[in-house]
């Protein structure tokens, strides 16, 4: 694997979470989906 293609990943990833979480998202914290303060978002499993 090559830096680039794991960069592109995250890019794609990256993406791929804003566009899914931005309508729930509050406005106020929208800075928390911009590209360098980006975390995935954690789901927790519930039985």
């Amino acid at each position: 694997m090559t830096s680039e293609s794991a960069a592109q990943r995250m890019r794609t990833a990256w993406l791929a979470d804003v566009l899914t979480r931005i309508a729930e998202h509050p406005a106020r914290k929208l800075d928390e989906l911009l590209p360098w303060k980006w975390l995935p978002e954690r789901r927790s499993i519930t039985t």
